[in-house]
Parts: C-alpha cells; structure tokens; sequence
C-alpha cells in the first residue's frame, strides 16, 4: 500500500483553484480542512478497519493506499468550493456532482474493503458480513 503524498495534493489542488498568490496561507488553511473533512467522511462512511489520521499540514503522507487519491481529490475539491474557494478557468463546479462522484467513491472503497476481507478469510466458518451471511463453500 503506497500512501498519497500530501504535498502533491496540495500542488494539483493550487492548479486547480484560484489563489492569491503561490501558497495563500488562507487557500493552505482551507485545503488542510477540506483534506480533513474528506477524510472523516471517507472514516465513516468507508467503515475502514483502521481510521485514516487526519493531516496539520501539507507535508507528509496520508494512511489511505494511493489507488484511491481519485476519491480523496474529488471530496478536497468539494469541500474547498464549499469552503469558498474557487476554481480556475471555470473548471467543474456543480457541487452536486463533485458530492456524488466523492460519495460513489467512498462506496468503492467500502466494497473493496469488504472484497479482501472475503478473499483474506480463509477459515471454514460462516461469517457475518454486514446483514447476511457470507458462506466459503
């Protein structure tokens, strides 16, 4: 599992958004939030075994494997246009959109969670997987 890189995150959010000058102490305060408030959401909604930590600042790695940074970027640029930033050249801005497209990914990562616990189980028994039973034969 290869971790996301905080620092490029913060590099392809400032391409992305406008910002008053390379490394606005506000847009760097609104991306650590926006960063913090993805994460939560993907803690609770992904239901991960291990909670992602939250970041203090755009230096570091986030504990989430790197193959889901797609998910991660679109809810840091959801919560930076709630946040009230703004993105450059008229980019994507329909928040419905960027809140579903963070939402579908969440449930991606939630089932492929649940995906390599099954394919981890290698006991004979029948477990409980959510509201059914999972059986190996």
């Amino acid at each position: 599992m290869a971790n996301i890189q905080v620092q490029g995150l913060f590099d392809q959010k400032q391409r992305e958004f406008r910002t008053q000058g390379q490394g606005s102490t506000n847009f760097q305060s609104d991306f650590i939030e926006a960063v913090n408030l993805s994460i939560q959401q993907i803690n609770v909604d992904a239901n991960l075994a291990t909670a992602v930590d939250e970041i203090t600042n755009v230096e570091g790695t986030i504990g989430l494997d790197n193959r889901y940074r797609h998910v991660l970027t679109q809810g840091v640029s959801y919560y930076l246009i709630k946040l009230g930033q703004r993105k450059n050249n008229a980019q994507d801005t329909d928040e419905q959109r960027l809140w579903s497209a963070f939402t579908q990914g969440i449930t991606a990562v939630f089932f492929d969670t649940i995906n390599t616990a099954q394919a981890n189980d290698t006991d004979d028994e029948v477990d409980i997987i959510g509201l059914g039973a999972m059986n190996p034969t």
